[in-house]
């Protein structure tokens, strides 16, 4: 991988890397959205630690002491938030993850809650905490949790307002479902999946 284009963005460099990841990972579409979703979020809540007016979605008012707002800390909080939410979401693809962060002159083992670095493991682990009870069900690989059955057949249509799976090469491959639940998922911006 080459992140060298955006080293001096770390949301670019991130954004980047969780793209590659989920192409790596063959992650479908429901998932990919929570994970861009995951990390842009601990980014932003590391963030909003070094702005005086920004409020984090997790930390609440959470701001660091005047004389720590630098573009170097901000720079390292967000990177961490980052790291620590794609290990949490891409486990298989920790050296490159690891990779970025010695690219950048990062030590990818503090775990400190309590620095610029402890910042935005602090935002990654409080999110990925909250975002666990979601209704995805991630830590079980995103495993449907509704027993979901289709009502339409791929030869089929029983209720034209239901999903019905399509025949790749007549019949023989038949496509599946994907993460039935992702109904009942908190969503990020809204108050319910029905606010829509």
């Amino acid at each position: 991988m080459d992140f060298s284009l955006h080293t001096e963005d770390p949301v670019l460099l991130w954004n980047q890397a969780t793209l590659e990841a989920i192409s790596n990972t063959n992650m479908g579409p429901t998932p990919t959205s929570r994970a861009l979703g995951l990390v842009n979020t601990s980014m932003y809540d590391a963030w909003a630690a070094y702005d005086s007016v920004a409020i984090g979605t997790q930390l609440g008012n959470l701001q660091v002491d005047s004389e720590e707002i630098t573009p170097e800390n901000k720079s390292t909080a967000i990177n961490y938030a980052a790291y620590t939410t794609l290990l949490d979401l891409f486990p298989t693809q920790e050296p490159a993850f690891t990779q970025i962060l010695q690219q950048l002159g990062i030590d990818s083992t503090i775990s400190s809650t309590n620095i610029a670095a402890g910042i935005g493991n602090l935002a990654a682990k409080t999110l990925l905490n909250n975002k666990y009870t979601d209704g995805s069900n991630q830590l079980n690989n995103y495993t449907d949790t509704t027993n979901y059955q289709p009502v339409n057949t791929w030869d089929k249509i029983t209720d034209p307002n239901r999903w019905q799976p399509i025949s790749i090469d007549n019949g023989n491959n038949i496509q599946k479902f994907l993460t039935p639940q992702w109904g009942d998922v908190t969503p990020f911006a809204l108050k319910s999946g029905n606010q829509h």
